[in-house]
């Protein structure tokens, strides 16, 4: 019965009954400094992107198999979202895969939007990056058989609880799933940097930050405060590739 419910879940968009465009888009340069390729969301979330989504991960797999730095820690693709919401089912599906394949970042780019179900895609990223609007609201049924405040309840109850298993399970703060339930459905909270900061979404997720640092350690005899030290050395570093490049070879650029 919840799954039901979820499933038929619809957040902010006009309703069209087209697809969400789910694309796969060359290798970019991410943030990350790898040469990765792309998965971009714009448009509605649906049901059917879930299938979609994970056959261009699929395709990312197959060229990160034979790219120069496919033995490195951190993920081989990001994806970039604009997308005004959609189905809840299909965005923590889409961000369930994003966390457990190790997509190297889920990014808001400058002039996107992602509103409603789409902080659930945004939520699955190890490295989110906000550089558009994340925006939110009460989730709610397209056709809502409760016309009773205790059947609300009931029901709002149940959704709460499925949205926040997963915040804690991406290592979201469950509050976020609260500040959403306070705005009405018809309109947005655009969230400030600050709240974006609150609730993990414009920064790193913590625990993955923290195994990254270790995994690089481990990989090259460091260690983990010799690793923070090169981070912040390197950051000033902006030529494509060369961040990476100097914490493996500080001195080096190229």
């Amino acid at each position: 019965m919840l799954r039901m419910i979820i499933g038929a879940l619809m957040l902010l968009g006009t309703i069209t009954g087209a697809m969400a465009n789910v694309r796969y888009q060359p290798p970019v340069v991410s943030s990350s400094q790898h040469l990765l390729p792309a998965i971009t969301i714009t448009g509605e979330i649906r049901d059917a992107d879930v299938a979609v989504f994970q056959r261009l991960v699929r395709r990312a797999d197959q060229f990160a198999a034979t790219a120069p730095w496919k033995n490195e820690p951190g993920g081989h693709y990001s994806v970039l979202v604009d997308t005004p919401g959609g189905s809840v089912d299909a965005a923590i599906a889409i961000g369930r895969m994003i966390r457990e394949t190790d997509a190297a970042e889920v990014a808001v780019p400058q002039g996107a939007m992602c509103v409603s179900a789409c902080v659930l895609i945004l939520a699955g990223g190890n490295t989110r990056s906000v550089k558009g609007k994340v925006g939110i609201h009460r989730p709610y049924l397209m056709v809502d058989p409760n016309v009773t405040p205790e059947a609300q309840k009931r029901q709002y109850t149940a959704i709460g609880q499925a949205i926040k298993s997963y915040f804690e399970s991406v290592n979201v703060p469950t509050s976020l799933y609260d500040a959403m339930f306070r705005t009405p459905p018809e309109d947005v909270h655009f969230l400030t940097e600050e709240e974006l900061q609150t609730y993990n979404l414009g920064m790193h997720d913590p625990f993955y930050l923290e195994a990254i640092y270790a995994r690089f350690a481990q990989r090259y005899g460091l260690t983990k405060i010799e690793v923070m030290q090169r981070v912040k050395q390197c950051k000033a570093i902006q030529e494509p590739n060369a961040f990476r490049q100097c914490l493996i070879q500080p001195g080096k650029s190229t």
